[in-house]
């Protein structure tokens, strides 16, 4: 029977570079207890689809996919030969969030799930209202509640699951921060402020001996995969130096219709409602045995990476998606160990009503099979174009506020459905006249760390003598883009631009351990990816070896931790200066009120009035 590495294809294996069966005796799935919650607010329209709403769009597809467990037909699993009955399963679920769906759908009208230039279904909308709400699982939280309820609720929810000997799987919408891996859950202000999930909290609302699987589509999540004291079977969208990304947005609404990567996690559901529909001809056994045997865990996840490469996005390989398995058991059946339920998930997505294809210039479209006759063009350059409309037309906010927001676009900044830009809207906003009064006061720090960020960039490039683009001229996303394109490609050509992706993510991971870069400051927004990018691509483009990589990384180091000693000698001094002329300025008013004191004028009348 075929033997698959998890390694291959994003799976952090705790035992090492080992293989794992595709195939395994069916088992008998315990009952699922499933706990979702979606991150976003509402926070000045925060939830709208043309902001952090895709989050919500991910949220309402897998309600939806998951509505009806155990009501299906028993003659849909007529294929295996284990008793049907042990399928047949009612499931305890509950569905967290800080914005009740009634309100999404009064303000935004509709929350659609897929490629723009493809078919989307709507996922949320004034007619889906009555059966979503009649399910009774969704819990409308208040936001500054909703990350410490969510505990409370996974902490509950293990307890019951280890008394009965239930799976529990967690979905978690939401975004993620880079240094920590957090996920920003509810909170009354800014996504960027808000209360972070750790792993450490999940990790202690957990509990031990309970079965979980976790589902995550925030920034930087594979973080939590390659942390060991967090034994769960994880799925993440994106690897622990990556942002996740959702759909392109619309360019006739603007709005994004959910992550590329649920997509990939749904039409993978899709394949493995039958047996042998995951379409990897190496791994299917004998015909004798097709019928008697179902997917690994390890073949599960190999469909869902397959799925997002050939089926979902060219760019795919991009996102670097990572599994884990609890206890390493790779070779358990996918629905135990995942804890996903069984389901009629194809069905159902059929069930959504569809929209038509958006009006898009077909080159944006990052379909694979798209790719052959409309290249995957520069979404930068699009995207910048249709936001700079009216640029300069703006009156009555700040002009130093306005220049940073125009200089910032121009600047290749990077591809707007990324997790950490979705600033871009509101800065193309404020630049149009649109949003709130005070946008300037807020934006002014975000565009001025992005800035400064940049300006360091290239610092650092000049420091190491490089003859390479500033960082505030260069696409790296067309420069990572042609890499990506490369590895679809068969033969020596593919291997070459796989080595070299991979050599990337190297001095990537390099340059992100050094910490030469600061993380953003609570008013900073989310922390700014180019940066580091731009830094490796010159690295990788610059002749050097590997050791003589780590060598330009640690001078760099070095540089900063200089500077820095500048800055704090000044501040110091400073500091130093203000106190000595506060206190100066102290003593000169104590004796000015001394003086004041001996003066005929100032004494107390009563005391100065000649006697009668």
């Amino acid at each position: 029977m075929a033997s698959i590495n998890p390694a291959e294809f994003g799976g952090y294996n705790a035992s090492g570079d080992t293989e794992f069966p595709a195939r395994c005796p069916p088992d008998v799935q315990p009952r699922t207890r499933i706990i979702a919650v979606c991150g976003a607010n509402d926070y000045k329209n925060n939830a709208s689809p043309k902001n952090d709403g895709w989050f919500f769009s991910d949220f309402y597809l897998f309600h939806h996919l998951f509505a009806d467990i155990g009501k299906f037909d028993t003659h849909l699993l007529s294929w295996n030969t284990i008793d049907t009955k042990f399928f047949i399963q009612g499931i305890n679920q509950i569905w967290m969030t800080c914005v009740n769906p009634e309100s999404l759908v009064s303000e935004y009208t509709e929350y659609a799930h897929g490629n723009c230039l493809e078919t989307r279904r709507i996922v949320l909308d004034q007619t889906m209202l009555p059966a979503i709400l009649s399910r009774g699982d969704i819990r409308v939280v208040p936001p500054r509640l909703l990350h410490e309820r969510f505990l409370a609720t996974v902490r509950s929810e293990c307890n019951i699951a280890r008394e009965q000997n239930q799976s529990v799987f967690l979905l978690i919408f939401g975004h993620g921060t880079k240094s920590t891996y957090g996920i920003a859950i509810g909170g009354e202000r800014e996504s960027y402020q808000a209360p972070l999930l750790t792993i450490n909290s999940l990790k202690q609302a957990i509990g031990s001996r309970v079965n979980v699987g976790i589902l995550l589509t925030s920034c930087y999540s594979g973080g939590w995969v390659i942390q060991p004291q967090l034994n769960v079977t994880a799925m993440t969208a994106a690897g622990p130096k990556q942002e996740s990304e959702s759909w392109s947005a619309s360019q006739s609404s603007g709005r994004a219709s959910g992550s590329i990567y649920a997509s990939a996690i749904a039409q993978a559901l899709f394949k493995m409602e039958h047996p042998l529909a995951t379409q990897f001809q190496d791994t299917l056994p004998p015909e004798s045995l097709q019928e008697t045997s179902s997917s690994s865990f390890a073949e599960f996840a190999r469909v869902i990476y397959q799925t997002l490469i050939n089926d979902v996005d060219s760019l795919g390989i991009i996102h670097d998606i990572r599994f884990s398995a609890q206890d390493d058991a790779w070779e358990m059946e996918w629905r135990p160990r995942s804890g996903i339920p069984l389901n009629q998930f194809k069905e159902r997505w059929e069930m959504l009503r569809g929209i038509p294809v958006d009006i898009a210039d077909p080159k944006t479209n990052r379909t694979p099979h798209a790719e052959e006759s409309h290249p995957v063009a520069s979404q930068t350059d699009i995207q910048l174009n249709e936001g700079l409309r009216g640029g300069m037309a703006i009156r009555g906010i700040g002009r130093v506020t306005q220049m940073m927001a125009y200089h910032y676009l121009n600047s290749f900044p990077g591809n707007d459905h990324l997790g950490g830009n979705t600033h871009h809207r509101r800065i193309r906003d404020f630049l149009a006249g649109k949003g709130y009064p005070q946008e300037a006061e807020s934006l002014h720090p975000i565009l001025a760390y992005r800035l400064h960020s940049m300006e360091l960039a290239t610092d650092y490039k000049d420091y190491l003598s490089f003859t390479f683009p500033d960082c505030t001229s260069y696409d790296f996303d067309a420069w990572i883009r042609g890499i990506c394109l490369d590895c679809r490609q068969q033969g020596p050509p593919g291997q070459a631009a796989k080595e070299r992706l991979k050599y990337f993510r190297k001095v990537h991971s390099c340059i992100g351990d050094s910490e030469i870069f600061d993380s953003a400051f609570s008013d900073q927004g989310w922390t700014y990816s180019k940066p580091g990018n731009y830094l490796a691509a010159a690295l990788c483009n610059s002749g050097l070896s590997p050791s003589e990589v780590e060598e330009a990384v640690t001078k760099l180091q070095t540089l900063k931790a200089a500077r820095m000693a500048t800055l704090i000698n000044k501040i110091e001094r400073k500091g130093t200066l203000e106190m000595f002329f506060s206190n100066t300025f102290k003593k000169c008013s104590t004796l000015g009120k001394r003086f004041r004191s001996t003066s005929p004028e100032k004494r107390d009348p009563k005391k100065s009035t000649p006697s009668q």
